[in-house]
């Protein structure tokens, strides 16, 4: 829960509130650690896959036909914009995990 909170910037009690409602509708269902039972980890049910699946398919479809009424200029002008945004994500996802790694050998240092 508190990855996911932080990853959402979220408050932990906020995610697990919302992670209740998802199991309820059998979206995701729980899975604690054979070693730690501290560790509760979050795991997609079939359902889950299926309806994400769905809802990527018309976000797909709409993104598309949008796309479409774009001229070629445009639509080149907006390929090499995602493409300098994805560039500069990555960069960012490095530094933290870089970050995150560092965080952590800190962390098993004084455990």
């Amino acid at each position: 829960m508190s990855e996911i909170g932080c990853k959402l910037s979220m408050p932990k009690p906020h995610v697990t509130g919302l992670v209740d409602k998802l199991i309820a509708e059998d979206l995701v269902e729980r899975v604690y650690d054979a070693r730690d039972r501290r560790i509760v980890n979050v795991r997609v049910t079939e359902k889950g896959a299926a309806g994400f699946n769905d809802i990527k398919h018309e976000i797909s479809q709409e993104l598309r036909q949008k796309l479409q009424k774009l001229d070629a200029s445009t639509l080149r002008i907006l390929a090499e914009s995602s493409r300098h945004v994805k560039d500069i994500l990555i960069t960012i996802s490095a530094d933290h995990s870089n970050n995150q790694a560092t965080i952590d050998e800190e962390v098993e240092k004084t455990i």
